[in-house]
This record gives structure tokens, C-alpha cells and sequence, in this order.
């Protein structure tokens, strides 16, 4: 058995809006699934190398932040450097952050542990690591928001519904 991801090509989501809708609420209820591509602005080159430039660095450089759980040193729970580890099924290792916040809101971050500044590795120069990542989340962010508009208007409810639960304080990763 063989299944096919249905492409969702963003560069049709103003001159075809309304059959790509159709597409991406079939693609998720049909195959869960959907393979986004054209997304505008983002550079996956320069993606690659933002990677290699972080996880070539030795251990020591990547611990300055790494995650509480393995680095009791540094407060941060959810965001930061995770190493592949024997105890979990998924063999990877990586980098969560998110949008870029001045000062931890109090009333977000009581109900919601994900709600943390991220920590940023110090740059050596050979590499713009913080400013691309965070271009490059605001760019994913807007276009998992252009999705969740496809969505609703694939379901023939209000476009802007599910703008309100990932545009005031988003946690996403």
C-alpha cells in the first residue's frame, strides 16, 4: 500500500484560494497529512547551513544551552539544545525556539510551561543564527497561519477563527 501526500502549493493561496482550500481539509482528512511547498521567502539553503553551523559545534559549545533536564545549570525547561539520548525512541537531536519575547508574561507562562524566552547560542561571526532563525520562525508562523485559514475556509467557517489561539503569545517551536 502506497500513499501519496496531497501538495499544498502555497504560492496558490490567493489565486486559487478556495480550491486549495478544499485540498488541504481533504489532505488532512484523508491522509493526515499534507506536503507544503513554495513557501514564500524561505530559504532552504540557508536553512541547512544555520544547522550545520549549530550542530557541527562541539558538545560544550551546544550545553551553554542546552535544556534544564540535561544541563541543571540553565533554567530553560522546553526551548534550547536537546541530544539524541538512549532512553528516548526518536533518535535526534535539536533546537527549539520560538518568537523572540522581552520579558516572560507572568499570566501566560503560569498556565503554560512552553511559554519561555529562548536561549541563543553565542555567534562566532561565520554565521547570522539568531536573526535567520528568527526570520525564518516568523515566516513558518505566518504561513501555519495562511494554513489554518485554508482550513477554515475549507470547512466554510469564518477564515480568521483560529487566528486568535496562535497570534497574541504562540509557544510554537
Amino acid at each position: 500500500m502506497t500513499t501519496s501526500f496531497p501538495i499544498i502549493d502555497m504560492s496558490k493561496a490567493y489565486t486559487e484560494r478556495k480550491k486549495l482550500a478544499k485540498k488541504v481539509v481533504l489532505g488532512l482528512e484523508n491522509e493526515g497529512f499534507l506536503f507544503i511547498d513554495n513557501v514564500a521567502n524561505l530559504d532552504y539553503d540557508k536553512l541547512l547551513r544555520a544547522c550545520k553551523w549549530f550542530f557541527d559545534k562541539p558538545i560544550e559549545f551546544k550545553r551553554t544551552v542546552m535544556r534544564k533536564l540535561w544541563n541543571p545549570e540553565n533554567s530553560n525547561i522546553y526551548r534550547g539544545y536537546f541530544p539524541v539520548t538512549e532512553e528516548e525512541p526518536c533518535r535526534k537531536e535539536g533546537f527549539k525556539f520560538a518568537r523572540d519575547i522581552k520579558d516572560v508574561d507572568v499570566t501566560a507562562a503560569e498556565y503554560n510551561r512552553f511559554y519561555e524566552k529562548s536561549p541563543w547560542p553565542k555567534e562566532d561571526g561565520e554565521f547570522p543564527f539568531k536573526e535567520f532563525l528568527q526570520e525564518t520562525y516568523e515566516i513558518l508562523h505566518n504561513t501555519a497561519l495562511e494554513i489554518l485559514k485554508l482550513v477554515a475556509i475549507g470547512l466554510d467557517i469564518e477564515e480568521n477563527i483560529f487566528e486568535d489561539m496562535f497570534s497574541d503569545k504562540p509557544c510554537s517551536t
